[in-house]
């Protein structure tokens, strides 16, 4: 964003703030968002901030500065005291911190900060104070076991310089471990937006003490709302159909310390408050979804409870650490970009930031990958080898081409199709002089067999365009383009196979974490009330709304296959769509037909 003399002397910041932040930009790109424009959701929250004259300008400014702090120290929350402005509104606010106030809500609200395992300071420690001037050479003073970047604005990304001290190595039915510490007072920092010093130098951290209680150890960052309500806790069991329930126990009361525990054959069913209630959410799969939204929905100051049918966290995340000598991860692997693009905005891999806050060790993988014949056991010729990778990337955007060119005839085609007619056409031009006319339409309606023994059943049968080897080189191409879609290519449609482009995909080198992508997973599990074994069956939910009654009097219920029912205000599910297209889960009354209908038609099966 360039700042012209006219810009400059109207701004309402320090000329400081104003090319701090302009550096802080990709700070916004790290979270998701665009450095010099305000995204669609952006443009309807701050509407009216937006269409003044110079507010677009001053709403980035005040964003990205308040980004640019969250990437200095990723590893703690970033308090609305960090920005400089009060908890509590105030009539004598500066419009300035107002805006920052409002802005503050709206990313923390939405994970822009204060993600991952991020917790929070300690009271005592004066890491809300800080002296904010320009400088490259201040950095922060780390007394919290991990280092961190020099710059604000630096994207929060460590290869293995930290060793993470212990890792939950189990979690049990029926536990909840709430740690809260009173809020320290807010420091009157108002005039650090108007001075001219604008660099952050920590007077150093200690980390979030952890709580040991019988098998698990966990830590949970504090929140103000609503915490009081814990203050006294009442149970009730609905209908589990267990008369060995053991009922909750509450300790440490003194110290702002509950912890309830139950058998780990029984499920915590149900937590009441005596005077104001939490609003309970409760969470069905503990996957990587699951827990990032129980994680934030927890501090956003609801009560979460995740079922999860395994026995185990991650879903379709595992780590397996007891069949070799070494850790294989025999799920999900690879983060996909590991750091930001600005050029582009690409984000990094969401994990890559957890992966930070560890100080896992990553492994870069490597781009080069020789291919081997599988009848000659032969290396494929390297000249070979990538002259038909260089043709394959001209297949893939010769995909492009044909749609254009072949209209509402061409959705008729799988991308197997599309892509078999591409090669064949490309390899009759280099053959012959004068080409011929290929049957589109004929092409359209038959379907290829291009996976048995290097030679095609369909329409290109009686006329193989490459050889045997350069058949099995291609198909590997097709195979591995296969393992990008996740389903064969004969049931990828050509029209949308690349729906995704637009996003762009993540920025940064791909990486496999040392030690399995498991060890996110448990981190994130870690200071959740996690029920494993709790396979659902049923959700029944209340359609007051629309002038029904029940008896759920606007509460959802959610049974168990092993007898168990809990209630709460709302519950997310995050499944697998694959579970849900096969009905596993029934919704009573059910879901409305545009959501079914949508289930049933995307065609995705994990």
């Amino acid at each position: 964003m360039m700042i012209g003399p006219r810009e400059r002397g109207k701004s309402k910041y320090p000329i400081n703030m104003v090319l701090e932040t302009e550096i802080c930009g990709a700070a916004a790109v790290v979270a998701g968002l665009k450095a010099r424009a305000a995204g669609p959701f952006e443009k309807i929250k701050f509407k009216e901030i937006l269409k003044r004259r110079g507010g677009l300008q001053e709403y980035l400014e005040c964003r990205n500065f308040i980004l640019g702090l969250w990437s200095k120290d990723t590893n703690h929350i970033l308090r609305l005291s960090d920005c400089g402005a009060t908890d509590a509104p105030s009539d004598i606010d500066p419009q300035r911190i107002s805006l920052i106030r409002e802005i503050y809500g709206f990313l923390d609200q939405n994970g822009y900060i204060n993600v991952g395992i991020a917790c929070e300071k300690e009271k005592s420690e004066p890491c809300g104070e800080a002296d904010l001037k320009l400088s490259k050479e201040s950095s922060s003073e780390e007394k919290c076991g991990t280092q961190l970047s020099d710059s604000v604005c630096k994207a929060p990304f460590i290869l293995g310089q930290v060793e993470y001290p212990e890792r939950l190595t189990d979690i049990k039915n029926g536990l909840i471990l709430n740690e809260e510490e009173p809020i320290s007072q807010t420091t009157k920092r108002q005039e650090f937006l108007g001075s001219e010093n604008w660099s952050i130098e920590s007077k150093g951290c200690q980390s979030t003490k952890e709580q040991k209680i019988g098998w698990i150890e966990t830590k949970l960052p504090n929140r103000t709302a609503d915490t009081d309500t814990l203050a006294n806790i009442s149970s009730e069991v609905v209908d589990s159909g267990s008369d060995s329930f053991v009922g909750f126990k509450k300790i440490k009361e003194s110290q702002g310390i509950q912890a309830i525990a139950a058998d780990s054959s029984e499920a915590i069913n149900e937590m009441q408050c005596d005077s104001e209630i939490r609003k309970r959410i409760i969470v069905v799969g503990a996957g990587p979804a699951g827990l990032t939204a129980a994680r934030h929905l927890q501090r956003q100051g609801f009560s979460v409870t995740i079922l999860e049918a395994r026995n185990r966290l991650g879903g379709r995340v595992y780590t397996d650490r007891s069949s070799l000598s070494v850790p294989v991860d025999l799920g999900a692997s690879i983060i996909t970009g590991v750091e930001a693009d600005v050029a582009t905005e690409r984000r990094p891999d969401p994990s890559s930031l957890v992966c930070s806050q560890l100080g896992l060790e990553l492994t870069v993988l490597n781009s080069d990958c020789p291919l081997y014949d599988t009848v000659t056991g032969q290396k494929v010729p390297l000249e070979l080898d990538e002259a038909l990778e260089a043709e394959y990337n001209s297949l893939l955007d010769d995909m492009v081409v044909l749609m254009e060119e072949q209209g509402d005839r061409a959705t008729k085609m799988s991308l197997e199709d599309g892509l078999e007619y591409a090669l064949k056409k490309r390899r009759m031009a280099q053959s012959i002089s004068d080409t011929e006319d290929l049957e589109f339409d004929t092409l359209a309606s038959d379907s290829f067999d291009t996976r048995t023994n290097g030679h095609d059943k369909g329409i290109t049968s009686d006329k193989e365009v490459l050889s045997p080897l350069e058949r099995r080189v291609m198909n590997w191409h097709f195979a591995n383009l296969e393992y990008g879609c996740a389903a064969l290519l004969k049931e990828v449609s050509l029209p949308y196979w690349n729906q995704d482009d637009v996003y762009g995909g993540f920025g940064g080198a791909h990486c496999m974490i040392k030690g399995g992508y498991s060890t996110v997973i448990e981190s994130l599990g870690k200071g959740l009330a996690v029920h494993l074994n709790h396979v659902v069956t049923e959700v029944s939910y209340s359609t007051m709304g629309c002038g029904e009654t029940n008896d759920l009097h606007g509460k959802v219920k959610v049974s168990t296959s092993n007898g168990n029912e809990f209630t709460g205000d709302a519950v997310l599910i995050t499944v697998p769509l694959g579970c849900l297209k096969a009905n596993t889960i029934n919704f009573s009354p059910s879901l409305p037909e545009w959501k079914q209908s949508s289930i049933h038609q995307l065609g995705f099966v994990f």
